[in-house]
């Protein structure tokens, strides 16, 4: 085939509308992975994963808020339907050996493309992530601690969360505001006093007057508190132009804004051209944006500018995506409702990405082919339960192999009543080890999943001591994590690894759906069922420490039934001869504070298990870059660019010999755990090499 041409394409004639079809395709593979966010199994054999675009509120089952034409199978190939309308893969056909493809084409383009990638899972995703975008590196701060709930509704109860997560000596790095704004235009502080303007205006922050009475009394003020505390603030946004319900008090520049964008045509319409109204659910009655129509999408952003040139917020949640109901709607430029309703979350989240610009982010929870070039995503609305909690694990695996390496979930579920402690814990153990790390609840704040209110309404007090510990942790990895996600955005492979991306050559990798690689050198076993002290675990090819006590476990591949998984932790390990660069408090423990805050670095540490087989590299967001590069007897050590860097701690199992520069000491990174030898070594020495001999 020629390369980037499709390897195959089938044509219709349709008389008038979309045409759709079935194509029967021989397979000889028995087994099914990707087809984007799935809830319901790794594996989708057996199954008839369609392609559509479903805000599904808690117990996805076989729905998706993003699905993608594309799958990986265990016999040396993948495919990619090329379609933005509706496909389904039927993978338990009448005959043995089959699939079949139903897919939709429309009448403005009847061709229907596929492409065929062949070899390794990770050279099949890699390949379908290239051809389909480029792949968007978050900035470092997004990969700490997330704090979040809807019931922070004012600036006093943020400030007091604020307050308590500092009293409490819980690391952050990022706070969510979604109750912000006035909930009828969704870009003016909630109580904010202003004139009514025409609806082509857009405000600048002096036109606001901001009560000391009301809920956000200094929008600014806040935004600088969060920023002295080098965290980063986030607000939530949603893309449409709402109907208000008579109980809701009446919003003159809201009405304004909507004469506005009907008038321009800003808005999605029917077919007769009347403006599309979201027919039920979750803001039914409203409009939606057409981001479409470039002039619909600088008049949306002009309005919320200030929020960004003059208050500085650091990034969007970009909620739902899901309103495209009717495919007989229309768009800008003639695209209908059946062509965009897997797309439209894309236009939407795209833009917002665009407006954010570099070293910012969006959150979003749809999407679409293509979602790996914008941000950070989640798995959307799930119930406090062990259920739920094992079809996250799976949502997140799925997406990882549909190319898509930057995600997370809301810790121990977002609706309803707080989970157990025990769930919660688990669900944080978990969190750590993933993307994005996050808790966020729906509801009154009785339902806050913040670790206080969790321990103050369980009575279990170990939740405040654990979730510091996992906190702490996640921090001290955040050097491996975003070194990682560098590698993830090179590579285009998943940051959290099915275990076939890593160990094609192991059977039992296309099997396990409960355990992962986060990261190149880290294998993950969560606790997924409640009341679990141990489980099994299985060590792929190689050999594996113990990421608590470095203790070697095992040689791979193997299975070790009755791991220990006490409440505190889950069973970690680490590959062999592999380097983790960490950044560690003076105590120089994982788990404990690093003394700093933000994400910048208090003693930046390489834990070196063994001798890599081949040269290692760290980068960072500061211009840091250091190399490992395996010799006869050891490792040479040299820096080609420093950035922020003074000093480095090389953490060694075992003993070394003598080392040209530094000085040593002895650290246990975990309590019980096994004695690393440390080698202080100085910028200046790194810059011109240093020979460590192992």
């Amino acid at each position: 085939s020629v390369p980037g041409e499709p390897h195959f394409r089938v044509y219709a004639s349709p008389e008038g509308g979309a045409f759709q079809f079935a194509l029967s395709l021989g397979s000889s593979a028995s087994h099914y992975y990707g087809f984007g966010e799935r809830f319901d199994s790794l594996d989708q054999n057996g199954l008839n994963p369609d392609v559509r675009v479903v805000n599904q509120y808690c117990r996805q089952g076989n729905k998706t808020y993003i699905p993608m034409p594309f799958f990986v199978t265990d016999a040396g190939y993948g495919m990619h339907v090329a379609a933005d309308r509706y496909v389904r893969f039927a993978l338990a056909p009448r005959l043995p050996g089959t699939m079949v493809i139903e897919a939709q084409i429309g009448p403005d383009r009847p061709v229907l493309e596929s492409t065929v990638f062949l070899g390794t899972p990770s050279d099949i995703v890699r390949a379908y992530a290239k051809s389909t975008g480029a792949t968007a590196l978050p900035p470092k701060w997004a990969f700490g601690p997330w704090m979040s709930g809807n019931a922070w509704n004012t600036q006093r109860e943020v400030e007091r969360q604020l307050r308590l997560n500092d009293e409490l000596g819980m690391p952050a790095t990022v706070v969510v505001i979604e109750a912000w704004s006035d909930e009828a235009t969704f870009y003016i502080w909630n109580d904010a006093q202003h004139a009514a303007e025409s609806g082509g205006h857009a405000f600048g922050l002096d036109e606001f007057a901001f009560p000391a009475e009301g809920r956000w009394p200094d929008p600014k003020a806040l935004v600088d508190r969060v920023h002295d505390s080098e965290m980063k603030l986030v607000l939530w946004q949603i893309p449409v132009l709402k109907q208000l319900a008579p109980r809701e008090p009446r919003c003159a520049q809201h009405e304004r804004d909507e004469e506005h964008a009907i008038a321009r045509g800003y808005v999605v319409r029917n077919a007769d051209g009347t403006p599309y109204r979201i027919p039920d659910g979750w803001f039914a009655g409203s409009l939606l944006l057409d981001f479409t129509n470039p002039e619909a999408a600088e008049w949306w952003f002009e309005k919320r500018r200030y929020l960004i040139d003059q208050l500085g917020v650091d990034g969007f949640k970009t909620d739902g995506g899901e309103f495209i109901f009717h495919d007989g709607v229309t768009f800008y430029g003639g695209r209908d409702g059946a062509s965009m309703r897997n797309r439209y979350p894309m236009t939407y989240i795209e833009a917002y990405r665009d407006f954010a610009g570099p070293g910012r982010t969006t959150f979003s929870r749809a999407g679409y082919v293509g979602a790996q070039s914008s941000g950070l995503f989640w798995a959307g609305d799930q119930e406090s339960s062990f259920a739920e909690f094992r079809a996250v694990l799976t949502a997140g695996l799925s997406i990882g192999l549909s190319g898509v390496p930057f995600w997370g979930f809301d810790m121990g579920g977002l609706s309803g009543e707080i989970p157990t402690a025990e769930l919660f814990i688990r669900a944080l153990e978990m969190a750590a080890f993933s993307p994005v790390m996050q808790y966020h609840s729906d509801g009154p704040a009785a339902w806050d999943r913040t670790p206080w209110n969790i321990a103050a309404r369980t009575g279990d007090e170990r939740v405040m001591s654990i979730y510091r510990t996992y906190a702490n942790l996640r921090m001290n990895l955040l050097p491996y994590i975003y070194n990682e996600a560098v590698s993830s955005a090179n590579s285009r492979e998943p940051l959290m690894r099915a275990l076939m991306i890593d160990f094609p050559g192991d059977p039992a990798s296309f099997f396990i759906d409960d355990q992962y690689m986060f990261g190149r050198d880290l294998l993950v076993a969560p606790v997924l069922y409640e009341d679990a002290r141990e489980r099994s675990v299985h060590l792929p090819p190689g050999r594996w420490l113990d990421f608590w006590t470095l203790e070697e476990t095992g040689v791979g591949p193997c299975t070790i039934p009755g791991y220990p998984s006490d409440l505190d932790r889950i069973p970690v390990f680490i590959r062999k001869d592999a380097i983790l660069p960490v950044n560690l408090g003076d105590s120089m423990r994982l788990g404990s504070p690093t003394g700093i805050r933000g994400v910048g670095y208090a003693n930046l540490s390489f834990l070196v298990t063994g001798t890599p087989a081949q040269e290692w590299a760290f980068t960072d967001d500061e211009g840091a870059r250091i190399r490992f590069a395996p010799n006869d007897d050891g490792l040479r050590i040299i820096a080609d660019a420093a950035g922020t860097v003074r000093h480095v701690h090389v953490l060694i199992l075992g003993s070394c010999g003598r080392v040209r520069a530094g000085g040593h000491n002895r650290a246990v990174l975990a309590e019980g755990g096994r004695e690393a030898e440390v080698v202080r070594l100085e910028i200046e020495s790194l810059v011109q090499g240093v020979r460590l001999p192992l």
